[in-house]
């Protein structure tokens, strides 16, 4: 196992498009995780994209450290009553090396790979509506940010960071209705696995 730095970096895929091959050795030398959503983004891009990226992680066994996604650590969180931390402790216990041809740009999907991907882009699609829908409740959770406009005095903006920092009772209150929009959607979606819940095809990882 790689040594694990104090505070290891998740690296996303805005990083990997700007860092050198160097700096996301070095990252991942040092510890870094991986979620396993970015592992879809990258399959899911355009070819330039993921051959550039994947040709910046060090070659051989376990390049970096894969997590689950953000949505799997928050429902652990929520049936263990427990923060999912530290974030290494969630990582996946598995052997692993990415095809060479993702760096390369010459690895050929299957049909049944490329229908895995049409179903991994379509689940994001799904969660990019998602994601808008909640967005535009935040001015619900902070109401003294209602009408606010990019131009105007920050005052709003550091009363509501103060009161992310100080006011305990105000994140519970706003924990509770993100937890609870979690629950109605999955029961909404019972007996339908996400596509991500199931095993990646094996020729990916080589």
């Amino acid at each position: 196992m790689k040594p694990m730095s104090q505070h290891p970096v998740v690296i996303d895929k805005s990083y990997l498009d700007g860092a050198t091959p160097s700096d996301v050795r070095r990252l991942c030398a040092s510890g870094a995780l991986m979620p396993d959503t970015l592992f879809a983004e990258l399959v899911t891009t355009n070819l330039e994209s993921r051959r550039r990226c994947f040709a910046k992680f060090p070659p051989g066994l376990n390049p970096i450290t894969l997590i689950p996604s953000v949505g799997a650590l928050l429902r652990h969180e929520m049936a263990h009553g427990a923060p999912c931390a530290p974030l290494v402790e969630r990582r996946w216990d598995a052997r692993f090396r990415f095809h060479e041809g993702l760096a390369e740009g010459t690895y050929q999907f299957s049909e049944a790979e490329l229908q895995s991907v049409r179903e991994i882009e379509r689940e994001i699609s799904e969660r990019v509506v998602l994601y808008r829908e909640a967005s535009s409740v935040v001015e619900s959770y902070f109401p003294e940010i209602r009408g606010f406009r990019a131009n105007a005095s920050r005052g709003p903006i550091d009363r509501a960071m103060a009161s992310v920092a100080n006011d305990r009772d105000r994140i519970l209150a706003i924990y509770r209705q993100i937890v609870s929009g979690v629950r109605l959607r999955e029961r909404s979606h019972r007996g339908q696995p996400s596509p991500r819940e199931a095993a990646l095809p094996p020729s990916w990882w080589s």
